[in-house]
Parts: structure tokens; sequence; C-alpha cells
């Protein structure tokens, strides 16, 4: 199995990018019109060294406390007035990190191939925590996604509030 980075057309006419798995260039092509997307462009996933189904995120392959705040907090907003594939879509294209771009991507791609969100999730390396993809596991299970992600944004912005407090505690006596 190879992977393949892809520009498509959705049905809406909408263009969408990702990433995706397949024996060669024609069974991409197959599982894209599958998909009810029409292919524009298909080629060989940058990265050669990638495994299939992973999406190389740098730094270690983990996102930081800051960004996976931000991205919790805006799939937040996003879930409860888009389906979950155009709110990672959406957040993708916004994303101003290439590395943060690509997890995004590597997860929507997941999620349009029919897996879980944290399924897609698990499949990104380090990029989100275990306790993190098993809160969204249990909102997936339970049905109740969006209050989950609330939660864990909630959870995550304190997190990042107590951090810059605790850094400003121990920087102020050595300044």
């Amino acid at each position: 199995m190879a992977a393949f980075d892809y520009v498509a057309v959705d049905a809406g006419g909408r263009t969408v990018t990702g990433a995706l798995t397949a024996a060669d260039e024609g069974a991409a092509r197959g599982l894209l019109e599958r998909r009810k997307l029409m292919p524009l462009e298909i080629a060989p996933a940058r990265g050669a060294a990638q495994k299939p189904g992973r999406v190389a995120t740098g730094r270690a392959g983990k996102l930081n406390a800051k960004t996976l705040a931000l991205t919790t907090r805006q799939l937040s907003t996003l879930v409860s007035v888009a389906p979950i594939e155009e709110a990672l879509r959406t957040i993708a294209l916004q994303a101003d990190r290439p590395a943060v771009r690509r997890v995004l991507e590597g997860v929507h791609g997941g999620v349009m191939e029919g897996r879980r969100l944290s399924d897609a999730m698990a499949l990104q390396g380090q990029a989100f925590p275990p306790l993190y993809r098993a809160m969204v596991s249990a909102g997936e299970t339970s049905g109740a996604l969006e209050p989950i992600l609330e939660r864990l944004a909630d959870g995550l912005e304190r997190d990042q509030t107590v951090r810059g407090k605790v850094i400003t505690a121990l920087v102020y006596p050595a300044v």
C-alpha cells in the first residue's frame, strides 16, 4: 500500500484535499470516486518515509498544548453547526503551520475513509494524547461528542492559564 495526496471536487463543487492509502494510483482514484469525489490531482505523498495512514507531523509528531487547545475549541464550535468532516476540513484549511495542517488533513482523511474520529486521531501518532483520544471515543460512543469536545477545550484552556501563571511565578524572582 502506498500513500497518496489528492485534490478533488465534491458534489457541492467545493475543493477537497487530503491523503489516503491505496495499492496504486488507479485504486486511489477508484476510492475517491466511491466517496463521490471527482479527483483532480493524485500524487504520491510527500515524505516517502512515512507509514501508510500516518501523517508526518514534525517536532516528534506532537501538537503543542496551545495548538491542541485552540484546535479543540475550534472543533467544538464547528461541530455544533456542521458535520465533523466539514469542520475538520475547515480547520485544516485555516491552520497557519504546515505541520498542524498535515495532522488535521490526516484526521479528515481518516474520517472520510469511514473511521471514527478517535481512530483517525490515533493514526496521527503522538499528535493527540491518549487521554484526549479516549475522551473523544467516549463522546462518539455515547452520542455526546459536542459537549465532550467543549469540556476538553475548557480543560485544555484552563491548563494553559495555569501553565502561564506558573511560568510567570517562576520567572518573576529570577528577573
